[in-house]
């Protein structure tokens, strides 16, 4: 490809300016190379020119790669932009050399309804969503085809873990997923959260758990089973720092002194856990809001009631009616 210069680096990917006319090129993945617009042309002429070629003969992939350069995409989470990168790996193979224009609803919900997991094909269509979105307002297409596509709707989980299956699993997996396990339950995270964990976020009044998803803080404070958990995690970490030589500045590390991602968490859980389980790793954040007696919502940080009742699995006591006993 054609080297850019320096002041050229704001030109979109495969523009380019050529050095002996000015003429400002586009190289389409299928090779050549097309006149967008002349020598001398403005910073704005330029880009206005590549959206109107790229909107007539754009494909699904050129818009993503578009979208995931964009301020928006960037201001996601960690957490969310991981999750779509793993939709887009679905959705890549039945959209991505589609041109933009003609994609219909119809095609998005068959899609959808050719997906055995109805939840990743609710993330999926809310990425393309997201993805068309974006194409509209950059006049890639005049409309969202995902507008008036409903997602599925899902049935609330609801499976509690006892005692008895949280010990059973306990028992048998490795000491850090023991560290895992415990404060992922008694203080009520995520596991993105505890994985996050900074030595810095051990002070000295508790722990501090910062939600990757809403930015919310929490210290939990210290009892002794935390502290427990804690010094556990710290004796595990001081062997691997000192086995791999490589510092880290997170409380759980791998054997290489590296965080835990998503991914390698998930892959020793599926690895560990016991026949016949029926709940995951995840679950343990309901158990943990379920078994905690007092007030569940400041316990759990969410912002509403509506949302930390999708994790409390545990009736609600009440009070009953206290009139005299009827004869």
């Amino acid at each position: 490809m054609v080297g850019k210069r320096q002041s050229d680096d704001w030109l979109p990917d495969r523009v380019y300016r050529r050095k002996d006319t000015g003429s400002y090129r586009y190289r389409p993945r299928t090779g050549g190379s097309i006149v967008i617009a002349p020598a001398g042309a403005s910073k704005i002429e330029v880009l206005e020119a590549y959206d109107a070629y790229i909107a007539q003969d754009g494909t699904v992939d050129a818009l993503y790669q578009e979208y995931i350069k964009s301020d928006r995409y960037q201001r996601l989470k960690p957490n969310t932009r991981e999750d779509y990168e793993g939709a887009w790996v679905q959705l890549q193979p039945m959209f991505g050399a589609r041109l933009v224009r003609e994609i219909k609803p119809v095609n998005v919900r068959r899609y959808m309804d050719a997906r055995s997991s109805k939840k990743r094909a609710n993330t999926e269509r809310y990425l393309l969503k997201n993805i068309f979105g974006y194409g509209v307002e950059y006049d890639w297409l005049d409309s969202n085809p995902c507008d008036n596509i409903k997602p599925f709707p899902l049935k609330a989980r609801d499976k509690y873990v006892s005692d008895d299956e949280y010990n059973a699993m306990y028992d048998i997996v490795t000491p850090i997923m023991q560290v895992f396990m415990e404060l992922v339950y008694i203080c009520a995270a995520r596991g993105q959260d505890i994985r996050m964990l900074k030595l810095d976020d051990i002070q000295d009044e508790g722990l501090l758990v910062v939600q990757q998803k809403t930015g919310k803080k929490q210290l939990k404070m210290w009892n002794e089973r935390l502290r427990a958990a804690v010094e556990k995690a710290l004796e595990i970490r001081a062997e691997r720092v000192a086995r791999c030589g490589f510092d880290s500045i997170y409380l759980l590390v791998t054997r290489n002194g590296t965080p835990y991602t998503a991914d390698g968490l998930k892959a020793i859980w599926q690895k560990q856990k016991y026949e016949g389980m029926d709940w995951t790793f995840h679950d343990l954040k309901a158990k943990g809001i379920s078994d905690f007696e007092g007030d569940k919502q400041e316990f759990s940080g969410h912002k509403s009631r509506l949302i930390m009742e999708r994790y409390n699995r545990s009736p609600d006591k009440v009070e009953v009616i206290d009139f005299p006993v009827k004869k």
